[in-house]
């Protein structure tokens, strides 16, 4: 009524529309006719490749840091006059265990790191939310409603601005970032020698 009072005839061109776009939808249904998608463009996908080269940069740069200062840091000149020998003699920490609790620990450890690196790939969806919808009782085929991945979430919290910001570098560091870096050093530690972990510093 309100458009109707604002411009005579403006609640007819509407319903007339809607009328013709529903019926336009009902004949392509009834002949399966669907209308091709449009074509997914190949630099929607590159700004999630650049966000998990920047992941995984980041997380080998750190545990190449981390590494380096220990195997590189001469562990030796650090420790108190006679405490050398007896650095020398002890062993890793893999080493107070059995043989095939090293091994296996180990193991599923490179297990966990194998499986985020599959997890968060393009190859694997985190998440779909797919929708059944039906017109006139006619079922249509199950739609692809949403899907995100771990570069689309960081992406789209980035583009929303404001808190975004914070959100998308959360979500980037504390599940891109952080558990490859804490796997690999846990690795690390297990079977650093104590030439290169020392006792002291590894608290072991």
């Amino acid at each position: 009524q309100l458009l109707g009072a604002v411009k005579p005839g403006t609640v007819e061109a509407v319903n007339e529309a809607a009328s013709g776009l529903l019926g336009s939808a009902h004949r392509a249904c009834a002949s399966g006719d669907w209308p091709p998608s449009p074509p997914e463009s190949q630099e929607e996908g590159m700004p999630e490749l650049a966000v998990l080269c920047g992941i995984y940069g980041t997380a080998l740069a750190i545990i190449g840091l981390v590494v380096c200062v220990h195997v590189c840091g001469s562990p030796r000149s650090a420790l108190p006059p006679g405490d050398e020998e007896s650095a020398a003699e002890d062993a890793a920490i893999v080493d107070y265990y059995p043989l095939w609790y090293g091994r296996l620990l180990s193991g599923l450890l490179l297990l966990n790191i194998g499986l985020f690196l599959l997890a968060n790939s393009p190859l694997v969806v985190g998440a779909l939310v797919r929708a059944n919808v039906s017109v006139a009782g006619a079922p249509l085929p199950p739609l692809n409603s949403f899907q995100f991945t771990l570069a689309e979430s960081v992406i789209r919290f980035w583009r929303t601005g404001g808190m975004g910001f914070l959100l998308s570098s959360l979500i980037a560091v504390y599940s891109g970032v952080w558990p490859y870096v804490k796997l690999s050093l846990t690795l690390f530690c297990l079977w650093a020698p104590p030439r290169v972990l020392p006792e002291r510093r590894r608290n072991a």
